[in-house]
């Protein structure tokens, strides 16, 4: 009886064969158990599904997400601020609408009552005309505002913000507000490259902070991409169609394809012409776009290789081509001075590419067609910075690809007209280490075709009569300058030291 009673109390049901701690349980009963854990699972997240039915579907959403031409929201309030945004020449208007719209839609200091969707909305609506009209708006104001409004909205929708400026996505055919922004950033309106630079900062933070990008230096590649774009435009008529094409300017004006050929015919009527320009004016205000837009190119470019250069002679792989090149010899001294300052920063972070670009044999032209005084310092600039990279190897002359003696003529030239009114205290202090680095044992035939050591022609052409009596220079600066020159002893990177016993 008691072995019996015993057996009972050891035995306390089947539920001990499929207990996790009994070595000798039930195969069956384990396989039980665990079809029932996994129905309930299945339960418990069709529960949560059931209790939050929109969670899919958002998902859905921000996975297609795309920039958008017209505003899709129903808010008939925000319909209207975007008509004033898009649609209005005034800035004041536009400035105002920008403004009530990210205090109503994206605010800094409460939540908005404006739904989640809205917001998304608004934003790809927004980037659109950020990208084909108010990031290139010709008053500062509204490209500021801009740049505002699209900041905020990251606080508020960061994921949809992040997935509509993802690197990834960009286009190869269109301009991208990720290169005009990183450009802005060097614009010579304050509050614009403030605006900018608050931009960029959030898309560094969410590209190291985003795990789904696809490509490694995404986002370089993406900014390089569009300065590209906007460089291969060689005029400003080939730019404006390319940010705002025709076809989808009459599309978003609601105008249809016979309206629009009409409205060629009454402008060829009146001789106005049916191209892209309606006045003078306008024809001014895209000019001004384009300069400002290949100016915001060749800094931005020069920002990039400055923030992201060369490690360890390893090749910048974003710099997918080197189209900035043919603005070394543009008429407009704007493009040419900021390409001298671009190459400048080429030699010094991404001096890999100079042998594509072959800028030691543009140099010698340069200097000799160059007659824009202010244009005269970032180019002896550049010359300086060329030579010191190629004298860290050696001798500057001879590790690069400038040949001495047509250098001093070119520079020469330049020197004989007085610099063309430069300021001599500019670009005195930049001139001395060329010239000392000049070799002497290479001679070169001087007005009188007498042979002279290049450095003593140099020299020559500081101190001419007609140079500092004109007044096309100042002469002290010139008299301090050859007087530097004839004492000097100082030596570039690598260059071999010189000794001015012909002076």
């Amino acid at each position: 009886m008691s072995s019996s009673k015993s057996g009972v109390d050891s035995f306390r049901g089947f539920a001990d064969f499929a207990h996790t701690d009994f070595e000798e349980g039930s195969t069956t009963a384990n396989a039980t158990l665990a079809v029932a854990r996994v129905n309930k699972d299945k339960a418990t997240k069709s529960t949560r599904k059931a209790s939050n039915p929109n969670q899919q579907s958002s998902k859905k959403n921000l996975a297609s997400l795309t920039k958008s031409p017209i505003y899709t929201g129903n808010d008939a309030l925000l319909a209207s601020l975007f008509r004033k945004i898009g649609q209005k020449r005034d800035p004041v208007t536009k400035v105002r609408a920008l403004e009530e719209l990210m205090n109503i839609v994206y605010p800094s200091n409460s939540e908005s009552g404006v739904t989640r969707h809205e917001k998304i909305v608004v934003l790809s609506h927004l980037i659109y005309l950020h990208e084909s009209k108010l990031g290139h708006d010709n008053h500062s104001s509204v490209r500021a505002a801009s740049y505002a409004v699209l900041t905020a909205a990251r606080t508020h929708i960061p994921k949809a913000w992040e997935l509509l400026l993802s690197p990834d996505d960009v286009s190869r055919k269109k301009l991208g507000v990720l290169g005009m922004a990183w450009g802005a950033s060097r614009d010579d309106a304050v509050e614009v490259a403030k605006n900018a630079s608050l931009f960029i900062e959030e898309l560094v933070i969410a590209d190291k902070s985003s795990k789904k990008s696809k490509t490694q230096g995404a986002l370089q590649v993406a900014i390089f991409h569009h300065f590209s774009i906007v460089l291969k435009c060689k005029c400003s008529s080939l730019f404006q169609e390319i940010i705002n094409p025709t076809s989808l300017s009459n599309s978003f004006l609601g105008l249809s394809q016979r309206e629009n050929d009409e409205d060629k015919k009454n402008k060829s009527k009146k001789g106005i012409g049916g191209g892209a320009f309606n006045s003078q004016s306008e024809q001014e205000e895209i000019e001004e776009r384009y300069e400002r837009s290949v100016l915001h190119a060749l800094k931005g470019i020069g920002w990039l290789f400055e923030c992201f250069p060369e490690k360890d002679t390893t090749p910048i792989k974003y710099a997918t081509d080197t189209c900035f090149v043919r603005f070394l010899t543009s008429s407009r001294g704007s493009f040419r001075r900021e390409t001298y300052s671009l190459m400048g920063q080429i030699c010094q972070f991404a001096p890999s590419l100079l042998d594509s670009i072959g800028l030691g044999d543009l140099i010698p032209n340069a200097l000799r067609f160059e007659n824009e005084p202010s244009n005269l310092f970032p180019l002896l600039e550049m010359i300086l910075y060329y030579l010191t990279k190629a004298g860290s190897k050696g001798d500057p002359w001879s590790e690069g690809s400038i040949d001495s003696v047509i250098f001093t003529k070119s520079l020469n030239k330049a020197l004989q007209h007085g610099c063309y009114g430069a300021n001599a205290l500019s670009w005195g202090p930049t001139i001395l280490p060329i010239v000392a680095s000049l070799p002497m044992d290479k001679e070169a035939n001087d007005n009188k075709k007498k042979s002279q050591p290049l450095p003593l022609l140099v020299v020559f052409s500081l101190v001419r009569e007609e140079n500092i009596s004109d007044g096309r220079s100042d002469k002290n600066a010139f008299l301090s300058l050859s007087s530097s020159l004839s004492v000097s002893d100082s030596t570039l990177v690598g260059g071999p030291k010189v000794s001015w016993r012909y002076y």
